[in-house]
C-alpha cells in the first residue's frame, strides 16, 4: 500500500519518566507502519528514543503529561508534549452524525482533517464528540472509545475496521473481564446510548 502522505502517531501517558503502555503503543504503530509501507525504525530503537524523551521531559515537567510520538512518511521520529487535561465536573459530549461506512478507521494517521471537520460541528463547550452513523450506530469519540451500561452489561462497539483498536479500550476490556463484570463487544445503537444507565469514555 502507498505510504500515508502525512504519517502516523501515538499519544501516550507519561507518568514522570515512565511510559506505562509503551509496548502496546509500539505494537500498534508497527502494524500501521506495515500497512502504509512506512519505514520502521524498529521497536528497540523507538523504545530507546521514547524512554530518553520521557526522561528529559520529566526533568522539566514532573508528574503526568501526554507524549505524542510521530512517525512521518519517511520513517523519521518526532515528539510533542502537552499537559494532561483533568475535569472537576461531568463530561460534556455532543453527538455528531457520520455517513454510513465512514469513521476514523483502524489507524492513527497524522492527517486530522476528519477530526477537524468534526470539531467544527461541535459547540465550544463540548469536551468530546461521539460519532454516530446516519443509520443510528454509535462508533467512537474523537479521542476515546465508547462504553455504555445497557441492562447491566458494558457494551462497546466492535473492532470492525471503522473504529480505532484503542490501547485504552483493550486495557478496559481486560480489566472488566478480570473483575467479572459483564461486557459485550457488539454494535451499539444510539437509542441504547441515550437510555444507558452509565456512559464511559476511555483512552490510554
Amino acid at each position: 500500500m502507498r505510504a500515508d502522505p502525512e504519517g502516523l502517531f501515538e499519544t501516550m501517558l507519561r507518568a514522570g519518566a515512565d511510559l506505562p503502555l509503551l509496548d502496546a503503543h509500539l505494537a500498534r504503530l508497527s502494524e500501521s507502519a506495515q500497512t502504509f509501507s512506512i519505514p520502521w525504525p524498529g521497536a528497540a530503537e523507538l523504545r530507546r528514543l521514547c524512554s530518553e524523551r520521557a526522561g528529559a521531559a520529566e526533568q522539566g515537567s514532573p508528574g503526568e503529561a501526554i507524549l505524542r510520538l510521530v512517525l512521518d512518511a519517511a520513517g523519521r521520529v518526532l515528539f510533542e508534549e502537552r499537559s494532561l487535561r483533568t475535569l472537576s465536573r461531568p463530561l460534556r459530549i455532543v453527538l455528531v452524525e457520520m455517513p454510513v461506512g465512514t469513521a476514523g478507521g483502524a489507524h492513527k494517521r497524522t492527517d486530522r482533517s476528519l477530526w477537524e471537520q468534526i470539531a467544527r460541528q461541535a459547540p465550544p463547550e463540548a469536551d468530546d464528540a461521539v460519532l454516530v452513523t446516519t443509520d443510528g450506530e454509535v462508533l467512537e469519540a474523537t479521542v476515546a472509545s465508547v462504553w455504555a451500561d445497557v441492562g447491566g452489561a458494558w457494551v462497546t462497539p466492535p473492532l470492525d475496521g471503522r473504529v480505532l483498536p484503542s490501547i485504552g479500550r483493550a486495557r478496559t476490556l481486560a480489566r472488566l473481564r478480570a473483575a467479572g463484570a459483564p461486557v459485550v463487544e457488539r454494535p451499539l445503537a444510539l437509542e441504547e446510548l441515550c437510555s444507558a444507565s452509565a456512559l464511559l469514555l476511555t483512552n490510554a
